[in-house]
């Protein structure tokens, strides 16, 4: 068992399903320590990719963070934001809304 290096976008290596389900405990050790995407393949094509939490975490907090610029980025566009003065006032208004004040 050696665990891929080609780049998964790009490359149709992999470890075939078969060898995976024979070696689960050993592949997710290895993708735990690598915290690499493992390829996954079926009749030697790309099926599937595996990832280690941490990594999928950074790849979620990515899309998540790409998906809110592009949210703002509308926004602005649209006209729908607030001058510096009036953001702040509305953060403060808020804030003291939140605490009871």
């Amino acid at each position: 068992m050696t665990m891929p290096t080609d780049d998964p976008k790009t490359s149709k290596s992999g470890v075939p399903v078969s060898e995976l389900s024979a070696h689960t405990s050993e592949w997710l050790e290895r993708l735990a320590k690598s915290d690499e995407p493992l390829v996954i393949t079926q009749d030697g094509e790309p099926a599937g990719v595996l990832l280690s939490p941490s990594l999928f975490e950074r790849i979620s907090k990515q899309a998540r963070f790409i998906t809110a610029i592009d949210e703002g980025l509308a926004d602005s566009e649209a006209g729908r934001y607030l001058e510096r003065d009036a953001a702040v006032a509305d953060v403060k208004e808020r804030t003291r809304r939140r605490l009871g004040e």
